[in-house]
């Protein structure tokens, strides 16, 4: 339709004008769905027409249940209200906001996802496709962008990396998504959601060459178990790491935790949050300036604190650290990896060595 209007139309301004009229109602028939606030920014600002929808969620922290989208969304606003990360009423009229908008997908000619290759954009990547896979799209064609690389950024981060330009040449690349695609994000989000973690642990072991980062990205989930060595997830790892090699200014030791990683996937504010952890747990592992004082999720009221305060491990965290000493011996545990519940009478720990995963008491 298009290459024809291209050829018949003539050069006139009258005619060109009426191309441009085409291309953009052509063109404005396109959702484009994201990760993140910033890159769906960066989307608007690259003059790539169509509707922009942040999928906003952080699916590595609090429970990913095997429910229907809008029952899972209520159970994530509580959860993130819970651990203080924004007002619960808040987070429901954003969740519902977002589910909404998904819904009318089948006004648009075409729904591109745009997705990098971390731990966050997968685990959103595989919601919604396995979202996608439930519904009947008719005459809407669903399309995927899914790098791990861009030409001439020699450290890609991800979409963060990456210019408004970028974005604009990037636009066009997008594939068809496949059958096989679509099954393949079932059964992965059937893994993530499961009660039992061996399901996940199973899962990973699968071929899945039609989604290239899925599998790394799933291994590196499976870290958030606590070692059986010394009871931390690799994160909190990373953390006591990052702090014992000199770094103790806490937004320097989120760039030095991101620097472990091989994909960069935090969330600023969740980081605060696991700090806070370390810090409130019954028998800490960190301190600030000294004191058993975290810091509050909204980093703008905490801007200062977070650039001048000084983090410090306890003899514990030293210990713990160096496997002298074993974390959820000295303290209780309370969190969601996906669809698993580690509880005091639920603790599954992994090998760090092979992530074989075994349930254990303390």
């Amino acid at each position: 339709m298009h290459c024809v209007l291209f050829v018949e139309l003539s050069q006139s301004v009258e005619h060109n004008f009426l191309l441009v009229l085409v291309n953009y109602m052509i063109n404005k028939e396109i959702l484009h769905i994201t990760n993140d606030y910033g890159t769906a920014e960066k989307i608007r600002q690259a003059g790539i027409n169509g509707d922009v929808l942040p999928w906003w969620d952080t699916l590595y922290e609090g429970p990913v249940l095997p429910i229907p989208l809008e029952q899972l969304s209520k159970i994530r606003a509580d959860y993130f209200a819970d651990i203080g990360i924004g007002e619960y009423s808040e987070l429901v009229a954003l969740f519902k906001a977002r589910n909404q908008a998904i819904r009318r997908f089948r006004k648009y000619r075409e729904v591109v996802l745009w997705f990098d290759h971390d731990l966050r954009d997968q685990l959103q990547l595989v919601q919604l496709l396995n979202w996608f896979s439930q519904q009947t799209l008719g005459q809407t064609r669903l399309s995927l962008i899914n790098i791990n690389r861009y030409a001439g950024i020699a450290k890609f981060h991800g979409f963060e990396s990456l210019r408004k330009a970028h974005f604009k040449r990037l636009f066009g690349s997008q594939l068809e998504v496949s059958v096989t695609q679509l099954e393949m994000a079932r059964f992965a989000w059937d893994a993530v959601c499961s009660s039992n973690p061996l399901d996940l642990l199973s899962f990973v072991k699968s071929k899945m060459e039609c989604l290239p980062y899925l599998q790394a990205c799933l291994m590196r989930f499976l870290d958030e178990y606590p070692s059986r060595e010394n009871g931390l997830s690799r994160t909190e790892y990373h953390i006591l790491s990052v702090i014992n090699r000199g770094f103790h200014a806490p937004l320097n030791v989120f760039a030095g935790t991101l620097n472990e990683e091989s994909a960069h996937f935090h969330d600023e504010t969740l980081f605060w949050f696991y700090l806070n952890r370390m810090i409130y747990a019954d028998a800490p592992l960190i301190l600030i300036d000294g004191k058993v004082e975290g810091f509050s999720l909204d980093e703008k009221n905490d801007l200062r604190r977070l650039k001048t305060a000084k983090i410090a491990m306890t003899q514990l965290g030293l210990d713990v650290l160096y496997q002298h000493a074993d974390f959820l011996q000295r303290n209780n545990i309370n969190r969601w990896i996906g669809g698993v519940h580690l509880t005091e009478q639920n603790i599954w720990r992994r090998n760090t060595r092979d992530r074989a995963l075994k349930r254990t008491y303390a």
